[in-house]
């Protein structure tokens, strides 16, 4: 499935390029936005907030310094209520760890779709409906 416009939020510079560019080798999106924030990522969705504008999917690092995939999910949930808009949510990790408290909060969001542990791949994109 292809999407129209995608946001990838990760603070590591190589994941966030890796990840850009199996998202733009597989056409899964014909736009791909990234920023390296939370805050970024909200002041992005804050000043296109029009259904035309945003994202149909987000790519979400959890473990950010500052404000994490975490506080991104709580910020971004008032944000859809409040502007009643809906958008898929994958969660990116580096490993996919079961015991930690707050990787099983975020893992069991209700925003969140897929779990997807990096690097980023085709062949993990093909499980994204």
């Amino acid at each position: 499935m292809q999407f129209r416009k995608a946001l990838l939020i990760d603070d590591d510079e190589l994941d966030l390029y890796v990840s850009k560019r199996v998202l733009k080798s597989s056409s899964f999106a014909d736009v791909i936005i990234t920023t390296n924030t939370v805050k970024d990522a909200m002041d992005y969705l804050v000043h296109n907030s029009t259904t035309a504008s945003l994202p149909d999917i987000i790519f979400l690092d959890l473990n950010m310094p500052g404000k994490n995939g975490l506080d991104f999910l709580k910020e971004f949930e008032v944000f859809a209520k409040k502007q009643n808009v809906f958008c898929k949510i994958a969660l990116l990790m580096n490993v996919v760890e079961t015991g930690n408290p707050e990787t099983q909060v975020a893992k069991s969001h209700p925003l969140v779709k897929y779990v997807i542990e990096k690097p980023l791949t085709e062949k993990k994109l093909k499980a994204i409906s």
